[in-house]
């Protein structure tokens, strides 16, 4: 059995891959361009998927979904006014943004981990 510590600085280091791990994939799924007549759901939906997977219902409320609520209105406004390149640029703030929460995020979880420690050892 590990003891509290160690269980706790792996939850903080899988919380910073995970977080590196969203970067490359949001940097890719922005790269990543679709030629042809298909037809997709709006953009951020995969990205929201998965963090829905990775993080608790609170996080994604707090954190996510507010970025996520902003990107779509300024996305399909500018869509509507016909600015395509603001929305291929709003969507490249949203990928950017959402990569950012995650890696704050996981900086905060880690700052707060260290404190707790701090505080037992003190």
């Amino acid at each position: 059995m590990q003891a509290p510590y160690k269980q706790r600085s792996l939850s903080v280091i899988g919380t910073i891959l995970i977080g590196s791990i969203f970067s490359l994939v949001f940097a890719w799924l922005f790269l990543k361009q679709r030629r042809g007549s298909q037809i997709g759901g709006p953009p951020g939906t995969k990205s929201m998927r998965l963090a829905r997977f990775c993080y608790s219902a609170k996080t994604i409320e707090r954190v996510f979904d507010p970025i996520y609520a902003d990107f779509c209105e300024e996305y399909f406004a500018a869509l509507a006014a016909g600015e395509r390149w603001k929305a291929r640029w709003i969507r490249f703030r949203y990928y950017k943004d959402f990569a950012k929460a995650i890696g704050l995020f996981g900086v905060v979880r880690l700052a707060k981990t260290v404190f707790e420690y701090w505080e037992k050892i003190a």
